[in-house]
């Protein structure tokens, strides 16, 4: 009915919902908690409205793979209530998945992304996850697109940019939004220099290198990892000399800063990057 490859992408990106499922929050294949599962059994033959306990009962079977009778139940409950129904809107899909039934868990999270921006990643990245299903990349990304057009969230633009990834580059509009939107933001930043540096056009490498080098100079001066990139970009556009500055900067930091001493998992592998293309500047 479903791959365990793609339940697990499915359950990873759709069943995390901060504090209230903390304590549940394994992934798919650890083993069910029984004794876990019987305590919420109980509690809510003991009060039928205890609504967070049938959440979190729902959210552990589904998890596991489990859309039996109590799973419905749980969900209807918290459909009819209002307070609730958001959580039963975002539990039906996923039933509705496991069960086969892809088309209308997807019409149901459309419907959903349309009316309300809860959890709005974890909606883009289920229906995503139902299109790429059926190899429909384009479909994925138009998921992810939905989102961001909607409600200009910052995990969903990333998700969108990674969707990207492999099958062709974003539209520069859609890059240059984000680095509008979000300045300041290293991990979204990261991940737009990635998408222009993948490319490699003449025109892309020039905002990989406008990009680096704002984070070097200016955002990020003290970061290792923004030095590396800016250096890559400099090679690729045939500035070696200044990418060897850059580099040697790189290696003093690492040497003189104290943060890089308390990470020292880190040291030897963004080391062996410097090494490696400095040895590669140094061989022409």
């Amino acid at each position: 009915m479903f791959s365990m490859k793609a339940f697990g992408l499915l359950l990873l990106c759709c069943l995390s919902c901060g504090q209230i499922m903390a304590q549940e929050n394994a992934l798919f294949h650890d083993p069910l908690n029984t004794e876990l599962l019987e305590n919420y059994n109980k509690e809510i033959r003991e009060n039928p409205t205890k609504y967070r306990r049938r959440w979190q009962r729902a959210s552990i079977l589904l998890r596991h793979g489990e859309y039996s009778a109590p799973v419905q139940e749980d969900i209807d409950s918290l459909l009819a209530q209002p307070k609730w129904r958001v959580l039963g809107e975002r539990l039906q899909p996923i039933k509705l998945y496991l069960e086969g039934k892809s088309e209308e868990a997807a019409t149901l999270i459309r419907k959903n992304i349309k009316e309300n921006g809860h959890s709005i990643q974890e909606q883009t990245r289920l229906l995503a996850t139902i299109e790429l299903a059926k190899k429909d990349t384009a479909a994925a990304v138009a998921a992810f697109q939905s989102g961001w057009d909607l409600y200009g969230d910052e995990n969903v633009y990333v998700d969108l940019l990674n969707a990207y990834r492999g099958w062709k580059t974003p539209p520069k509009e859609t890059l240059q939004k984000g680095l509008e939107r979000f300045p300041n933001s290293p991990g979204t930043v990261q991940t737009i220099y990635e998408a222009y540096f993948t490319s490699g056009t003449p025109d892309d490498m020039k905002q990989c290198l406008e990009i680096s080098g704002k984070a070097v100079h200016v955002l990020w001066p003290m970061s290792v990892d923004w030095k590396v990139r800016h250096a890559k970009a400099l090679v690729v556009s045939g500035e070696s000399d200044s990418a060897e500055s850059v580099l040697q900067q790189a290696l003093e930091l690492m040497d003189s800063d104290p943060r890089w001493q308390s990470n020292a998992d880190n040291v030897p592998a963004i080391r062996k990057d410097v090494f490696t293309l400095l040895e590669k500047i140094r061989s022409k």
